[in-house]
């Protein structure tokens, strides 16, 4: 199967949700480069997973299944919510993806203006590291950035399970528009790339940046090891091989 290239005028009449295109093929302008996504070191940041904001969680999850033949699961409840602001589903290596709904999941505005088109896209991506980021905040101090203090967060799985971790911020690159977010899950078991359901395998994640030079020095520095690629603005890709064919879902 080749790639899905699905234009607007398409994407509507295959939901019926009037949500807008956001998946391209070919049609991209970033240029591919092959990096394997490598596994866990400690302290070393690898992908843990990608965010896919939606202006619906619902309707987002359907489209998700109807392009890729996966159904994703709910994510559960995390404190003070009575409802679920993401779905999940597998993407093989260790990484998850998340379908994220910041109408439910944010208070503020981080991410609510990105999906105001009614489009969903791509807003973030995320690395893991398993020693509660002592080398990060070390190889950023070394780089002259800056990082926040690491911060708790959890929720309750759908099977009541508990599963907690800690996020930290790097600020201060010059590029702080493309850098990842970074988790420390704290031995939470399992880890939702363990058992969200399987089908959709990522075999490229890539960020794109005007100034590609600045974000792969910056990318270095933090012993950050994914692909990054010229483009006309910052931008993600997310190549996915589904039971459906080959879909590559961008910013």
């Amino acid at each position: 199967m080749g790639e899905t290239v699905i234009s607007r005028r398409e994407f509507n009449t295959l939901t019926g949700l009037g949500l807008g295109g956001l998946v391209t093929g070919a049609a991209t302008d970033l240029i591919a480069a092959e990096r394997p996504i490598g596994k866990l070191a400690k302290g070393k940041p690898v992908l843990d997973h990608i965010v896919w904001a939606v202006p619906d969680l619902e309707q987002g999850r359907a489209y998700f299944e109807d392009l890729t033949g996966v159904a994703s699961v709910s994510g559960g409840k995390a404190p003070g919510r009575d409802k679920s602001h993401n779905a999940l589903a597998a993407l093989g290596n260790g990484a998850y993806f998340e379908i994220f709904s910041p109408v439910i999941g944010m208070k503020g505005d981080n991410w609510h203006h990105l999906v105001q088109d009614g489009k969903p896209k791509l807003v973030s991506y995320c690395l893991r590291v398993e020693d509660e980021f002592d080398a990060l905040q070390r190889n950023a101090v070394n780089a002259g950035f800056k990082h926040d203090t690491p911060y708790a967060m959890g929720r309750v799985r759908p099977d009541g399970n508990q599963l907690n971790w800690k996020l930290l911020n790097i600020s201060g690159s010059g590029v702080d528009n493309s850098l990842p977010f970074f988790i420390d899950w704290l031995g939470s078991k399992p880890h939702p790339s363990e058992d969200s359901p399987a089908g959709v395998t990522l075999t490229r994640f890539e960020v794109g940046h005007p100034n590609a030079a600045e974000v792969t020095r910056v990318f270095k520095a933090l012993d950050i090891d994914l692909p990054v690629v010229s483009a006309k603005t910052l931008s993600f890709a997310a190549h996915l091989e589904t039971p459906k064919g080959t879909v590559v879902l961008t910013s």
